[in-house]
């Protein structure tokens, strides 16, 4: 990892649960590519997403950059994540194959998440991601709040 003490690495694998303090992260399998470049040698392994437990209960499900499947209703049912990041962006030339609009409408209902922060889709080609995701919410029936970020922006979870 570039730019990170090798202290601060940890391994994870699915289903793992890490302690970091008051937080608690759990390594969840999902469906999505999950391989890098480093210096000239592919590396490939499952891929992951993640649960993250703040001391104040709240639960965030960072899904990375997953495809829509069945695991995502489970992990609704399992988990009930408070807040979910999810990629939303849709399939395009050479994309990380992020969730179209009505996709992730989908996965929002299936994880029943009442806050959702869309991420991963273009701000230079299609800054109405977040608009189309919300439309695709309401005309579902999803009760759940889009939340858009810019980039070093954070969001107060105890206000």
């Amino acid at each position: 990892m570039q730019g990170v003490e090798k202290s601060l690495v940890r391994g994870m694998r699915p289903g793992h649960l890490r302690r970091i303090g008051d937080v608690t992260v759990k390594a969840l399998e999902t469906r999505h590519h999950s391989f890098f470049n480093a210096n000239g040698v592919f590396m490939s392994d499952v891929a992951l997403s993640f649960l993250i437990t703040l001391p104040n209960g709240y639960r965030i499900y960072h899904m990375g950059d997953a495809a829509l499947a069945a695991d995502l209703k489970m992990y609704g049912e399992v988990y009930h994540p408070d807040v979910i990041l999810i990629g939303v962006g849709g399939a395009f030339e050479d994309s990380v194959g992020d969730l179209d609009p009505e996709e992730a409408a989908l996965a929002t209902q299936w994880l029943g998440a009442k806050i959702a922060i869309p991420m991963h889709y273009d701000l230079n080609h299609a800054q109405d991601i977040p608009e189309q995701y919300r439309q695709e919410l309401a005309r579902r029936g999803v009760d759940a709040r889009v939340i858009t970020l810019g980039a070093g922006e954070g969001l107060d979870l105890e206000g």
